[in-house]
């Protein structure tokens, strides 16, 4: 599973094929320092992923379609990650 926000539009993909996509209610931003969480709604809150997070990884640029199926098609063929 991936997500991308590019350009305000938020893209959900599944094993590299996109599934939705959604304009951002409001703009996020992303250049503060604040901590990443991964499994939470947000601070504070008691709303939390009932499940487990693997092979989690945080780009800082938006990838495209194509890198997202490169990625997929390497680990599937169990390929190390470059």
């Amino acid at each position: 599973m991936a997500g991308v926000r590019r350009a305000g539009v938020l893209h959900l993909y599944v094993d590299s094929a996109l599934k939705a996509t959604a304009q951002e209610a409001a703009p996020t931003d992303v250049s503060n320092e604040a901590e990443l969480n991964l499994g939470s709604l947000s601070l504070g809150t008691r709303q939390f992923f009932d499940g487990l997070l693997d092979e989690v990884r945080v780009y800082n640029i938006a990838l495209t379609a194509e890198e997202i199926r490169a990625i997929f098609e390497q680990e599937a063929q169990g390929l190390p990650r470059e």
